[in-house]
């Protein structure tokens, strides 16, 4: 009849454990879409850099054309032409690193998305996609609004506050209420007599032991554990949404400086070449011009990425990545 809420603390204390153990789900699940973002920008960022490398080594092939027509008519040294063959070399080297870059990233995408992707295929560009803004204090409330290490956390440690609840409980009495009815007849030609029997019964724990108070304890011991876990969770989630967010930062403020480091590399780049085709200009400055040209597209196409992935990170640390 009546048990003083043990039942009822330890359903409420099982239910929240479900509610938990769906919030490590949830927690899995944004876990792999953070993953396979990362697979995605992964293999995008390898095809943009095989296309540097693409121009790089076009641009290398004809600046060899230039050094050897010029050095047959007398007008450059050998060693121009050697240097110009050189800088080719390498940006094969580069492309065919390029190359193999994209077959990597290619099976890890494949790897996170659990299948095969057909000979040829496309995938939107969001690399240059321009991302909300928003303030450290507000992804902060979010996280710990949102996170699903959190909520599960909060619900591990309402669980285990039943658990204590029942385990106290395990003191009081139970009371408990039973009936029957029965009919019986010691002759086939007679009636069947029915009776009815009702009873009450209240059982009291005197001594077990010690039973309950160690179980009590135990009980106070796991309740400590789920706190202690849980601030800790707190804190972590705190401290990863404030570096994401850092992160974020300096990712656009990157993409900012990288821009215009390639708009002064690409100018220095012209310059050097125009300045080799009049002869008055060297073979290493055309290649120092270059490398730097090579080295700013690099950069650039590095901070998009990290701008992009970052966000995703921030958006894993306030649990809203979907």
């Amino acid at each position: 009849m009546f048990d003083f809420w043990k039942t009822y603390s330890r359903i409420s204390a099982y239910s929240d454990l479900t509610d938990a153990s769906a919030q490590d789900l949830i927690n899995a699940k944004q876990s792999l879409i953070l993953n396979t973002y990362i697979a995605y920008f992964d293999y995008l960022q390898a095809v943009k850099l095989k296309k540097v490398s693409e121009e790089s080594l076009q641009q290398t092939t004809e600046h060899l054309k230039l050094s050897r027509s010029l050095f047959d008519v007398g007008s450059k040294p050998q060693f121009d032409v050697i240097k110009a063959e050189s800088d080719e070399a390498t940006a094969r080297v580069n492309l065919l690193n390029a190359e193999n870059n994209i077959d990597i990233t290619r099976l890890q995408l494949e790897n996170i998305l659990n299948q095969k992707l057909p000979a040829v295929f496309s995938l939107r560009d969001d690399f240059e996609l321009a991302r909300d803004s928003v303030t450290e204090s507000t992804s902060l409330n979010m996280a710990l609004q949102n996170r699903p290490e959190i909520i599960a956390g909060k619900l591990r440690v309402d669980a285990n506050k039943s658990f204590l609840t029942s385990a106290w409980t395990a003191n009081l009495p139970t009371i408990n209420a039973s009936g029957g009815y029965t009919w019986k007849s010691f002759a086939l030609n007679q009636t069947f007599q029915g009776s009815w029997s009702l009873g009450v019964a209240v059982s009291l724990p005197i001594f077990q032991g010690f039973a309950l108070d160690a179980g009590i304890q135990q009980a106070k011991a796991n309740l400590d554990n789920a706190q202690a876990t849980y601030d800790l969770t707190e804190q972590s989630i705190t401290l990863d949404v404030r570096q994401q967010y850092s992160n974020l930062q300096l990712a656009r403020n990157q993409i900012s400086a990288s821009r215009s480091l390639l708009k002064a590399a690409e100018e220095t780049l012209r310059l050097a070449e125009a300045r080799f085709k009049e002869e008055v200009g060297s073979a290493v400055e055309v290649t120092d011009a270059r490398v730097a040209y090579y080295n700013a597209q690099v950069l650039l196409i590095q901070s998009l990425y990290n701008y992009q992935v970052t966000y995703a990170r921030l958006e894993r640390a306030m649990g809203t990545l979907i």
